[in-house]
């Protein structure tokens, strides 16, 4: 992950997370809990990095979650990686909307 600016300089830029699906390794999808408990951390990380990298007006104007797909390959889209993916989203959109 990655986090850095996804717009011009100044009040209102906003500020972007790179998640780099491509880059997530097939291991990763074996234990749905450790992949939902790893992401939620990264996640976390990137907003601490965001918080302390931004002004007040930056922060209240929000960020972008920017998916780059690039490098999905089948290893992405097995049964295990779909658990894993629908396990995080429900977590994200109930505790970090």
């Amino acid at each position: 992950d990655a986090v850095g600016s996804a717009s011009p300089s100044g009040p209102r830029a906003s500020c972007a997370v790179w998640i780099r699906m491509g880059r997530i390794n097939e291991d990763a999808f074996a234990d749905v809990e450790r992949f939902v408990r790893w992401r939620v951390c990264m996640h976390e990380e990137a907003m601490n990095q965001f918080i302390l990298h931004s002004s007040p007006d930056r922060i209240e104007h929000g960020y972008l979650v920017v998916f780059d797909c690039a490098g999905l390959g089948s290893k992405h889209l097995s049964h295990k990686s779909r658990e894993c993916i629908c396990s995080l989203s429900r977590i994200m959109q109930r505790y970090y909307p």
